[in-house]
């Protein structure tokens, strides 16, 4: 015979199980979330764009957000290097747009929060956060038009860096 205390575990049991299941099948449906498409004549657009090309390995796209200047300095191969290692964690983190400052020079400055999750039953889930900045600059792109597109004027994360964009030495 079950006593309540019993029956009242399984209860519980039952309804943890339900939630995992739901919460598995959210994510198979929709593994992005929900998140606006934001327009790719903005800064904000752009990194966004950026960042879902960097998560899927469409490292041609990734790479036509970058402006000329940087272009000159990054291959392709090597932003597919010096991002091959954050790729598949970038599934992982929810990234979340806190605000866009223009600069004194013009350019535009994106503040990202960037949280990862990370589960780990039976202790529970952890949460790291932590903030980017991106720097764009709008290119001119013809002589009849003062305004171009909006580029990465900056190494973006999670590419931080190239080989040949080392700080000058100073004399």
């Amino acid at each position: 015979m079950q006593t309540l205390s019993s029956r009242w575990l399984v209860a519980v049991a039952g309804v943890v199980v339900s939630l995992i299941l739901v919460s598995v099948l959210v994510a198979l449906i929709n593994p992005r979330g929900t998140a606006e498409t934001l327009s790719e004549d903005t800064p904000e657009g752009v990194v966004q764009r950026f960042i879902l090309a960097i998560q899927d390995r469409d490292y041609s796209l990734a790479y036509s957000y970058l402006s000329d200047e940087l272009k000159e300095t990054c291959t392709i191969a090597e932003m597919e290097a010096n991002t091959r290692w954050s790729v598949d964690s970038l599934n992982d983190n929810r990234i979340a747009l806190l605000d866009t400052e223009e600069l004194s020079d013009g350019r535009m400055q994106v503040r990202v929060r960037v949280t990862q999750t990370n589960v780990s039953p039976p202790f529970g889930v952890d949460e790291y956060s932590h903030q980017e900045w991106f720097v764009l600059i709008q290119e001119k792109w013809d002589r009849f038009s003062w305004y171009g597109d909006w580029r990465f004027a900056e190494p973006p994360w999670p590419l931080n860096w190239c080989p040949r964009t080392a700080p000058a030495k100073l004399d």
